[in-house]
């Protein structure tokens, strides 16, 4: 393998001369940058999530999961119903998530993308509450 090189940001793999302050890039660099994983933190993976969560509450006419969320114990069937599901779905994804950052932490799994994340996480269903 040829000789990559990191900046000291920790962003930027390259291939050349070294820079003053930079040093070797580890193998597993190389990979996390060619995939577009490095340099990104758990927290940019948690806002990710937390934009999955949102965005799909918002494809349901919510602003957000926790707006959705609100509706629990709405005397409405429907919003009470979509937000008791909603909620229950909260936790499962963010178990989930835990589950695949920490395994990516320890390094059982390389860094995932953001795609490669979200896909990995369970799906709505939501509920269908026959209305008068």
């Amino acid at each position: 393998m040829a000789d990559y090189y990191i900046n000291v940001s920790r962003s930027l793999v390259y291939q050349g001369t070294m820079q003053p302050g930079d040093r070797l890039a580890t193998e597993a660099e190389v990979s996390q940058f060619q995939r577009g994983t490095l340099g990104i933190t758990v927290k940019d993976y948690e806002n990710r999530v937390q934009k999955y969560l949102d965005d799909t509450a918002n494809e349901k006419g919510y602003d957000d999961i926790y707006t959705c969320i609100g509706y629990k114990g709405d005397p409405d069937p429907v919003f009470n119903a979509e937000a008791t599901t909603a909620q229950a779905w909260r936790s499962t994804v963010w178990r989930k998530a835990q589950e695949i950052l920490n395994k990516a932490v320890s390094d059982e799994i390389p860094p995932p993308t953001y795609d490669e994340l979200i896909a990995e996480l369970p799906v709505i269903e939501w509920p269908v509450v026959a209305t008068e």
